[in-house]
């Protein structure tokens, strides 16, 4: 039976999630991580999307973003699905499916919605337990919201530029926030 195709409607958000064939790892070495990143830009580029967020986690990944044509977003996952299966299959001398099925989707229908998926998404290596602070983890896209490291994939949000008048001001306000949501403190 085929797959009923998904829409996606341009210019609303979506958080996407596709995880590992039987939870398995999808990242081995740093390498890997720096060629998925590579991999998103060059998906970006070719079926344009914005990209608000991501985490890569070893056994899966998060994005939060935005389609700018309607099939963006199936045409920008499945280029990065099929390229990181080539590479990761040729790197360890592997076969076979690498993903868990089709990625996940969700609809985001409100501004409330879409900060709770970015601080989930940002988040993700401290619930894990991976770090105690999100700061220690070198696959988000953390760093470029809290410090304002080089980022070349993520597009800056309205809720991210209402936290303040300048940048520092913005990345002061979001460390704090996350800071606080990790920490309780």
């Amino acid at each position: 039976m085929a797959r009923k195709p998904r829409y996606f409607v341009q210019g609303q958000y979506y958080h996407i999630i596709q995880r590992g064939n039987n939870k398995e790892q999808i990242f081995y070495s740093e390498g890997d991580y720096i060629y998925f990143l590579q991999i998103l830009k060059e998906a970006g580029a070719k079926y344009p999307c914005q990209i608000y967020a991501y985490c890569l986690m070893p056994n899966h990944f998060h994005l939060l973003m935005t389609p700018l044509q309607n099939n963006s977003i199936s045409n920008f996952m499945k280029f990065a699905g099929v390229k990181h299966v080539r590479y990761t299959n040729k790197r360890y001398n592997r076969t076979g499916t690498l993903w868990e099925g089709r990625f996940r989707s969700s609809f985001i229908d409100d501004e409330r919605y879409f900060t709770t998926c970015l601080l989930y998404i940002e988040l993700n290596p401290v619930r894990a337990k991976l770090v105690k602070r999100p700061e220690s983890y070198l696959w988000s896209s953390y760093s470029y919201r809290a410090f304002g490291n080089k980022e070349t994939l993520v597009t800056l949000d309205p809720w991210y530029k209402s936290l303040g008048e300048s940048q520092l001001e913005r990345q002061r306000s979001y460390r704090k926030l996350l800071t606080t949501l990790s920490t309780g403190v």
